[in-house]
């Protein structure tokens, strides 16, 4: 997954778009074998509205 490389205050940080994020919270389960929580649920709707408010 690339990453955007930002500097905040002279410190460098990597940095995931919503949709990069979407990503990695759905693959989650399937890489870990632990299953999603409620809050990764809510957080999964988040970032789709942040990215559906963007379209």
């Amino acid at each position: 997954m690339p990453m955007e490389l930002y500097n905040l205050q002279g410190v460098s940080i990597n940095v995931l778009n919503p949709y990069q994020l979407l990503e990695e919270k759905r693959v989650y389960e399937q890489g870990t074998g632990r299953k999603l929580r409620p809050k990764d649920f809510k957080s999964i709707e988040i970032i789709q509205q942040i990215i559906d408010a963007k379209s």
